[in-house]
Parts: structure tokens; C-alpha cells; sequence
């Protein structure tokens, strides 16, 4: 949630519902709900919320394992968790021994849905990806068992697969390919005809068409390497020996296709070329590993120019450029090189234009080591790393200032010959989550700790001897760690999902009256769940599908599980009519109701029109607990526009006791 400041001081979450539009000379209008949400969490409020539970125990987190029941002898593979978080995609040989097929879980609990298009005896998915609105899964199938390769693209939810590269020979489709940033069209690799042995680059739309080649023809026995699409969405760069098949160079092309402009040269005819790279999140820039007499890193306008070499002009004698991250700001590099020592590397940054690069890491022994999979934190101050600078042949985890500074040991003390092996920054940027055998050797589990270093406190669920922990990824919103275990049988890895908290999740019931109306129309376990939150009780969930989310119902005394059908406006005898319900007791429940109006569905004021009145009465017959809202004005407008806002005060959804009660200014005392 981003910090922001509300007008009277109060945190809220403020939720729109667009009521209609008033067209001249109608009699009656119906409803339309539209439920729109934003958040806000004031500065004011902000020591208030660091103190509810950023992460919840290993004990206490809520734990299930996602695939389905797996063919004898049979794993999952890649995960992939979508984009909102309500799902975790992997391919596994669930329903037939040694078929490899693509399944989406839900974590609700509601079971594995598979995706891919139904494959043949022999047949087989592989590489898949999501797209960044988590609706669309693309991944590549032999459906036949034939050896021929071909392009998907499915439903998340689940439902009939599409084949995007259709008209092209299957025998020749790359493996490579991006969804673009919007989501809209896939950029893949594959032959330009049956008889040639000759890549190129073809674009998409993500739910099927006909393929268009954008890169310019490559020669016979020609290759794409890499791809990446620009954020932006405009330009597609990649690297190709299409010049001299011993040599990648990189290119540019745009994202609808047309002439590709160079990036960077092999002049000299030594090395391989452009090896790896990264477009800068601003897209303006890309950087690069080229490898001529030595890999060095580079950057270069994303539109071509001269590049400008990153790493110190003159390396160590024989050192070398092994890998780099850019800044998620675009402004600065980081780099691991044996830059000033032969064989030792270290970690530095450079700003991403040029200039002098600054080591990362304090000095350490011989044959000590900066290790690969070092993460930038999202605000881009943090460089998270691995290295066996305290002790030989022990790999441990490190923080240190993107810019220079000392750096702080992460994780707790590890067992003998223990290593830490991989490393996740959290979105928030507060904590790192990794994976180490730190408390029994040769087991090797998941930790979270702050960034800048604290008690450990691991959260997968318990092992059982002789399991272990192959690989983890944690939801975009923090909330949740999926991973592989062989948690019930040795050698079988399968996929699990554990819980680790969002401070903005209150996951006791019965605290207030929110909660008590929350328990009363969702059932005890539906509650204990929390992967439910964004569907099915959470205040911004609309189960039922009608537009109005929890709160909104909760204000109006709707059914969360039922639609909402009550007529709120009214048009007759040239005067609008706006009615909805409004709690009597409204205050002690931390709402408040305010009628917004507009001409053109973007400028909102809660100025109402000329001539309008507004009132409060009782319900006749009476309505338990309600009464009715009444505004009313004269129709003088052709169009003119009306929504209800609610506002739900924070403090009412958060546990009690507080450790302290923070001075609110302008705000009514509530009971």
C-alpha cells in the first residue's frame, strides 16, 4: 500500500462505487455498480502499521501443498507464480508418467487445473510464461511426440489452447520467446520456412492470429540468441550471428517490425560477441557482456550510438566481466569481476552512463569469492549478496549500500559446511528470503530476515529427515513463498505453498464489528485461509460478481454472496433521485458516505449540482439497523454523472490492543 495523506489524518480504504449516468429527459435509470479501489496509508499512521506482524512462523503460517497427485515416479518442474497471486503455474508428470505437462493451482485450495492442448503418446510441454495480467499462460508443446515444437497460448482459469505460431514449420520454433509488457503480443523465435536452416523474429497477438516476421532475413545457418521487449513496449533487442556465424552482435528492431539497427559490433574477430543482456528499465538503455579479447560490460542507447565500457578500463591481466543488474531506478550497474585481483571477484557499481565503478564488497581472503544471483533491492540502495569472505569454502549472505559501505552478514549462523544458495528481496524491500542448509547439515530450508540484518526466522513447514528444499519464489505481494520439497516421499518433489503474512491482513475474527459482519456471511475456515483475502472475504473481494465489493456491501447491507439489485437512482418528472442505505450506526463502525459528482467521468468533486438537497430518513417500514440517504436535484445537465464513495476507517480493522494510540486530528472519538 502507498504512503499517502489523507485530509483528515485517518488511514482509510476508499472504494468507489459509480452509481449512474443521468441522461436528459429519462424517467427511471438502472444501476450499474462499478466498484473501483484505491488505497492509502498516511505517513501519519505509518509506525502504527509497522508494528502488526510482518511475517507470520513457520508454525503458525497457513501450508498446503499445490499439484495434484503425481504419476508413480513423477515431479514437478518449473513454477511460476501469476502476476496477482492467486495462482502458481508448473509443469509436471502429474496424470502420466514422463509426460510433462503444464497445470495451473490456485492457492484457495480449489485443486490443479491442466492448461496444455492434449498431447499424443510421447508428447510434451516445456518452457512457459505468464502474462504480466496473470490471464494468459504462453509455453511450448510437442504435442505429437514427434520432436516438433509449436507455440500456446491457454487461459490461466483454464480452457482451450491457441496455437500462435500457426503457418509456421514446428521442426524450426525456437525456444526463446517474451510476452510484451502489456501483454498483448508474444515475440518468438523460429525457421522462416521447412526447407531452411534460417531463424527469425515474429510477433503475435497473444490470443492467436497470423505471425509476422519483424527482424530483417537472416542468412542460412544463422541464429537468435537472446530477445528482450523494452518496457516501454516498443522495441524488440536481440543478439544474432546473422553477420559472421562465429560472432553474436545485438540489435534493435521495433516491437511492429521494420528495419533493425546494430547495437554493438564484433569489429575485432576475436571472442564471441555479445554473450548477455539487459534492457534498463526506463528503456532507454541497454547494457551488455561482450566478450572481444575479455568480457567487459557495456551500455549503449537503446537508438544506437557509441557504447561506453562500464567496468574499469583495464581489468586485472586475464580478469574478466562475469555478470551484471541495472538499478531498477536505471541509474546505476552492478557488476562481479576479478577486477583488481586475478581469480577473486568482487562486486561493484558504476552509474549506468559511465564513470568510476565502486567495490561493493570489503577486501577477503585468497580464493574468496563474490558468488552469482546477487539481487538490487526495489528502491535500488541495497545490493543483497553471497560470499565465503568470513570463512573458506562458506558460502553466507550479505547487505551492503548500492554505492559503497559496510556490509551486514544476513543470515544466522550456519551449520558446519553449510552455504547459503539463493536469495529473493521482498517487494517492499524490507526483507530477503533464502535458502540454506543453516540449521541441519545437507537440509537445506527457507529463511526471512531484514535487509539489514536481524533474527532469522525460517518458514517452510517442517521437514522430514532427509528431505530438502530444491527452489523457492515469493508472490509479488509478499505474502507468499511457493517452493519444491520432497515433503512426503524421498525423491519426490512437489510443490508447496506457505504463507507468510501481509501487515494489511487481520486474520483474526471477532474484533470489531467489521470482522463480526465478515464471520457472519464467510465460514471459520474460509476465514483461517488467506489466500481467500482477494477473493472471497478480503474488503476488496466481489464474490458474487456483481460489481459491489465487500465493503460496499457491508456499507449498504448487501449480501457479499448474493447480487445486489436495489434500485439507487431514479429519474422523473425532470428531477434525479438518489437513495441508497447508510448504517445508523455508521460512526462506531468507521464509515463514513460521500456522494461524488461529475460532468466527464474524470474530474469528481462532492460539490453537489445547483438545487439539490440532502436528507436522512427512516425506512417505511423500517429497515433493522438502516435508514435511507436521499439526494435529490433538478436534471439541467445532458449527461451529468453520480457515485457513492465509502470510506472505512483503518483502526477499525486492525487488532486490538495498539501498542499506542496515535493523536488524530479532526477525528470523532470512537467507542
Amino acid at each position: 500500500m502507498p504512503p499517502s495523506k489523507d485530509g483528515n489524518g485517518a488511514s482509510l480504504f476508499r472504494k468507489y462505487l459509480k452509481i449512474c449516468s443521468v441522461p436528459h429527459g429519462g424517467t427511471k435509470v438502472t444501476t450499474f455498480p462499478e466498484a473501483t479501489v484505491k488505497h492509502f496509508q498516511p505517513v501519519l499512521l505509518a509506525s502504527l502499521i509497522t508494528v502488526l506482524p510482518s511475517s507470520l512462523s513457520a508454525q503458525g503460517s497457513p501450508y498446503q501443498k499445490l499439484n495434484g497427485p503425481l504419476a508413480p515416479g513423477g515431479d514437478v518442474d518449473w513454477f511460476y507464480f501469476s502476476p496477482d497471486g492467486t495462482n502458481v503455474l508448473y509443469t509436471a508428470d502429474q496424470d502420466t508418467r514422463g509426460v510433462h505437462e503444464l497445470y495451473s493451482a490456485a492457492l484457495s485450495g480449489a485443486g490443479s487445473t491442466r492448461l496444455n492442448t492434449p498431447l499424443a503418446r510421447g508428447g510434451q510441454t516445456w518452457f512457459h510464461l505468464v502474462s504480466p495480467d496473470g490471464s494468459t499462460v504462453v509455453y511450448t508443446a510437442d504435442p505429437d511426440g514427434d520432436g516438433n515444437w509449436e507455440l500456446y497460448s491457454a487461459p490461466v482459469s483454464g480452457g482451450q489452447s491457441t496455437l500462435l505460431s500457426h503457418g509456421l514449420p514446428p521442426i524450426r520454433l525456437g525456444f526463446d520467446f517474451q510476452i510484451s509488457p502489456d501483454g498483448s503480443t508474444v515475440v518468438f523465435v523460429a525457421d522462416r520456412s521447412a526447407r531452411l536452416d534460417s531463424y527469425g523474429l515474429f510477433r503475435v497477438p497473444i490470443r492467436g492470429g497470423i505471425p509476422q516476421r519483424i527482424s530483417h532475413p537472416f542468412a542460412e545457418g544463422r541464429l537468435v540468441g537472446q530477445l528482450r521487449i523494452s518496457p516501454d513496449n516498443s522495441t524488440v533487442v536481440y543478439t544474432t550471428n546473422h553477420r559472421d556465424e562465429d560472432y553474436f552482435d545485438l540489435y534493435r528492431v521495433s516491437l511492429e517490425g521494420g528495419a533493425s539497427r546494430m547495437l554493438s559490433e564484433n569489429a575485432l574477430g576475436v571472442g564471441t560477441g555479445v554473450t548477455d543482456f539487459q534492457v534498463s528499465p526506463d528503456s532507454q538503455s541497454v547494457v551488455y557482456l561482450n566478450d572481444i579479447i575479455l568480457p567487459e560490460v557495456f551500455s549503449v542507447s537503446i537508438d544506437g550510438g557509441p557504447s561506453t565500457r562500464l567496468n574499469a578500463r583495464e581489468l586485472f591481466p586475464g580478469g574478466e566481466v562475469l555478470d551484471f543488474e541495472i538499478s531498477p531506478d536505471s541509474s546505476t550497474v552492478v557488476y562481479r569481476a576479478d577486477q583488481t585481483e586475478r581469480g577473486v571477484f568482487g562486486l561493484y557499481s558504476v552509474p549506468l552512463g559511465g564513470g568510476q565503478s565502486t567495490k561493493l564488497n570489503e577486501s577477503f581472503l585468497r580464493n574468496s569469492h563474490v558468488y552469482s544471483l546477487f539481487k538490487i533491492s526495489p528502491d535500488s540502495s541495497t545490493v543483497v549478496y553471497r560470499s565465503d569472505r568470513d570463512t573458506p569454502a562458506m558460502i553466507e549472505l550479505y547487505s551492503t549500500p548500492i554505492h559503497g559501505g559496510v556490509s551486514t552478514k544476513l543470515n544466522s549462523p550456519l551449520v558446519e559446511l553449510g552455504d547459503v544458495f539463493e536469495s529473493l528481496i521482498t517487494a517492499d524491500g524490507t526483507r530477503v528470503i533464502y535458502l540454506a542448509d543453516q540449521d541441519t547439515n545437507n537440509v537445506d530450508e527457507i529463511y526471512s530476515v531484514p535487509i539489514w540484518g536481524g533474527p532469522s526466522t525460517r518458514i517452510n513447514a517442517p521437514l522430514r529427515a532427509g528431505a530438502e528444499i530444491l527452489g523457492f519464489q515469493l508472490s509479488q505481494d509478499d505474502s507468499t513463498v511457493a517452493y519444491l520439497a520432497d515433503h512426503d516421499v524421498d525423491e519426490v518433489f512437489e510443490l508447496h505453498a506457505v504463507w507468510v503474512g501481509r501487515p494489511e491482513i487481520n486474520l483474526n475474527v471477532g474484533r470489531g464489528l467489521a470482522d463480526a459482519w465478515r464471520a457472519e456471511h464467510f465460514g471459520a475456515e474460509d476465514l483461517a485461509n488467506p489466500w481467500l483475502e482477494p477473493t472471497l472475504w478480503g474488503w476488496d473481494a466481489d464474490p458474487d460478481g456483481d460489481g459491489l465489493s465487500n465493503l460496499i456491501e457491508y456499507a449498504l447491507g448487501g449480501i457479499p454472496l448474493n447480487t445486489y439489485t436495489r434500485e439507487l437512482l431514479e429519474v422523473s418528472n425532470g428531477v434525479v433521485t438518489m437513495h441508497f442505505p447508510q448504517r445508523l450506526d455508521a460512526l462506531e463502525r468507521g464509515l463514513n458516505y460521500v456522494v461524488e459528482f461529475s460532468r466527464d467521468l474524470e474530474n469528481w468533486s462532492d460539490v453537489p449540482p445547483r438545487g439539490a438537497s440532502d436528507s436522512l430518513h427512516d425506512y417505511r417500514p423500517p429497515v433493522d439497523g438502516f435508514q435511507v440517504h436521499v439526494i435529490e436535484w433538478p436534471v439541467t445537465e445532458t449527461r451529468y454523472f453520480a457515485r457513492l464513495r465509502v470510506s472505512f476507517n483503518r483502526l477499525q480493522m486492525a487488532p486490538r490492543p495498539f501498542p499506542f494510540v496515535p493523536i488524530l486530528p479532526n477525528l470523532p472519538d470512537f467507542p
